[in-house]
């Protein structure tokens, strides 16, 4: 609102408290989510329902999806979803991919550094791509060999070219009965990128075409004149050196020893 002024398609509720067949019909839905547990349970009534983590916000997103099955999902999170969590490489990551599967959507992911990709900044991201099977892009994407979604077809190898060859592991998901068995007993390795076509998962680890230069710091620094007031003192910095580095104080026993 700050930004854009108010509309009524502004939000700011909580959106673990909202009605989710009262949010409008889109296109697309993008979302980033906190890396947590995904862990899922059977309902406590002993009934085939399953229950995930609460306070998950990856849960909402998944609501969504069941409400509203919009055709596109874009969702980001920090690089290290994929091997979470660290007892059980990988699960939680599998958790997500099946959830989206048994909601009827394909997906490919790719972890991204912006600084491979010409810009300022060491950051790696876990994005994730998601459509509808059954919508045209779907269609299209179910037809194609795996390796040709990672390395040139997909919409991460066009937005984000990469070399033309890759090493691939498979993984079904479909061995699973459902997320519950798989937070019971889920192993697999998932590297920066992959694709998942029909719960049949195919991961590699994808390189940056290298036509891109780094971008270092100086060249994105401005040179700023009256500033003094901002530079530590002499007697400021041997202060900023002794309380932030490494020091023995003598101190003295009753006695008189020094230690």
């Amino acid at each position: 609102q700050k930004r854009f002024g108010y509309s009524d398609s502004h939000s700011n509720e909580d959106i673990t408290a909202v009605d989710k067949s009262s949010i409008p019909d889109h296109t697309l839905l993008v979302g980033g989510f906190p890396c947590q547990d995904y862990s899922v349970a059977r309902t406590l009534s002993g009934e085939m329902g399953i229950q995930g983590k609460k306070g998950v916000l990856f849960w909402d997103i998944a609501d969504i999806l069941k409400a509203k099955n919009p055709p596109f999902v874009l969702l980001e999170n920090v690089d290290r979803l994929l091997k979470a969590p660290a007892k059980q490489r990988g699960r939680d990551f599998g958790i997500m991919l099946r959830t989206f599967y048994d909601n009827g959507y394909d997906l490919e992911w790719r972890v991204i550094n912006a600084a491979e990709y010409g810009f300022a900044q060491k950051r790696r991201r876990t994005f994730i791509f998601a459509w509808k099977r059954d919508t045209r892009y779907g269609k299209a994407m179910g037809e194609l060999p795996e390796s040709d979604v990672l390395l040139h077809d997909g919409m991460f190898a066009h937005a984000f070219p990469v070399e033309p060859s890759i090493k691939t592991k498979n993984h079904n998901l479909l061995v699973y009965e459902d997320t519950v068995e798989m937070t019971e007993k889920f192993s697999a390795e998932f590297l920066n990128s992959g694709v998942m076509l029909r719960g049949s998962v195919t991961t590699g680890t994808a390189v940056p075409v290298d036509t891109y230069k780094p971008i270092p710091l100086r060249e994105t620094r401005e040179d700023t004149t009256g500033l003094d007031e901002y530079y530590l003192t002499e007697s400021q910095l041997e202060k900023f050196k002794y309380l932030k580095g490494s020091k023995r104080i003598p101190r003295k026993r009753p006695n008189g020893e020094i230690y």
